[in-house]
């Protein structure tokens, strides 16, 4: 499940992400994008994401766009609780990366 509310994409987090860890070997990692100057007028990043890493530090999922820190937390505990639970559907119009047709 990734969420992507924003249409850049996450870089490596500014100097004030956090990490929020729990019990087992993957954690998630919660950044700040750096906030870069797109025109005179116009910045863009800046907002808050979140990225699911397992113990080797490889990226397993990751989500974005938030306007502020709690927002993002929030999404990431809604994440935790019912992931466990969670079903795969495939619904018409929305293609599963890596699906195998049958």
């Amino acid at each position: 499940m990734m969420d992507q509310r924003s249409s850049s994409q996450p870089t490596e987090p500014a100097n004030d992400g956090a990490r929020v860890e729990y019990e087992g070997s993957s954690h998630f990692d919660i950044y700040r994008t750096e906030q870069v100057q797109l025109t005179s007028t116009r910045l863009g990043g800046g907002d808050w994401h979140w990225r699911l890493t397992d113990a080797a530090g490889g990226k397993l999922a990751h989500g974005g766009g938030y306007r502020d820190q709690r927002d993002c937390i929030a999404a990431v505990d809604a994440l935790r609780s019912v992931a466990s639970s969670a079903t795969v559907s495939k619904r018409p119009g929305l293609g599963l990366v890596g699906s195998r047709p049958g």
